[in-house]
């Protein structure tokens, strides 16, 4: 029997792994990367790929969590999995982007700030979580569509903030 406390855990490493970064940044580079009019275009508006990219990320981010909590985890209804869910999800983001920033260039004091926004994004990742097992333990599939406007706007005030 499947651990009642770790699977969602694994669960949600293994899907933001597989869906959130493997499957949509495979499609956002072949989107942006391969010499064809679709990159050309994205390449000489960013605010447009900003939002493309948000979006591509959002649905496929709130998508895995609602293959995940409607099909691997239907059998677990208490509340806790979707926040032991979000701790796996949220956790594997945290970690590998904290892993970045440690290699690249930054300064120390740029450290100390993305470490705050990163958790703060933790706790909105296992917010998301809770968001979405909501829409699947009680059937209400507008919710999905929450998490995917949060980060489209994301990508886009970051694209704003940035120029």
């Amino acid at each position: 029997m499947k651990d009642k406390k770790i699977f969602p855990i694994i669960v949600g490493v293994m899907t933001m792994l597989l869906i959130g970064f493997v499957l949509s940044q495979s499609i956002l580079a072949t989107l942006i990367l391969l010499d064809w009019p679709v990159s050309r275009f994205l390449n000489n508006y960013p605010v447009v790929l900003c939002i493309l990219a948000g979006l591509i990320q959002g649905l496929f981010e709130e998508g895995g969590r609602y293959l995940a909590f409607s099909k691997v985890l239907k059998k677990q209804t208490e509340y806790r999995t979707s926040l032991l869910y979000g701790l796996g999800h949220g956790g594997v983001e945290f970690l590998y982007t904290i892993a970045v920033t440690l290699t690249s260039n930054l300064a120390l004091s740029a450290m100390g700030v993305e470490l705050g926004v990163r958790f703060m994004l933790f706790g909105a990742q296992i917010a998301f979580s809770v968001l979405i097992f909501s829409a699947v333990i009680n059937e209400r599939k507008r919710y999905l569509f929450e998490g995917v406007k949060f980060l489209v706007s994301r990508k886009r005030d970051i694209h704003l903030e940035l120029s």
